[in-house]
């Protein structure tokens, strides 16, 4: 069984070395959480309660619902001809890429006449 340092050196091969402390913190506490459920999984102390999950079928009319399902059927159709973007290694690749393919936000030239 892996010691608590030997996790620790796991987890920090695994994170970008331009990390902050605070980030490594973060992956530190992110990974307890996980460990502390898994466990409490295992011993058996986890009872998920699934009639107090929100169904989002109760939250919208057949109607939108449907409208919903159609636009889902067609992402999943244009995703499968190949039409997505990415994945992109950061936000402004991600930004580039939206301007690059919608055009950047055209504002309203209005031209001010002096009286």
């Amino acid at each position: 069984m892996k010691t608590a340092k030997d996790e620790v050196r796991d987890l920090l091969e695994k994170i970008p070395d331009s990390a902050s402390l605070d980030e490594i913190q973060y992956h530190i506490y992110v990974r307890q959480k996980i460990q502390k459920g898994l466990d409490a999984e295992r011993r058996g102390a986890v009872l998920i309660d699934r009639s107090k999950v929100p169904n989002a079928n109760d939250e919208y009319t057949p109607a939108q619902r449907r409208m919903i399902d159609r636009g889902i059927a067609k992402s999943v159709k244009e995703y499968k001809q190949g039409r997505s973007f990415g994945p992109f290694e950061t936000a402004e690749e991600l930004v580039a890429s939206l301007h690059r393919h919608t055009g950047r936000p055209r504002t309203k030239n209005h031209k001010r006449t002096v009286a």
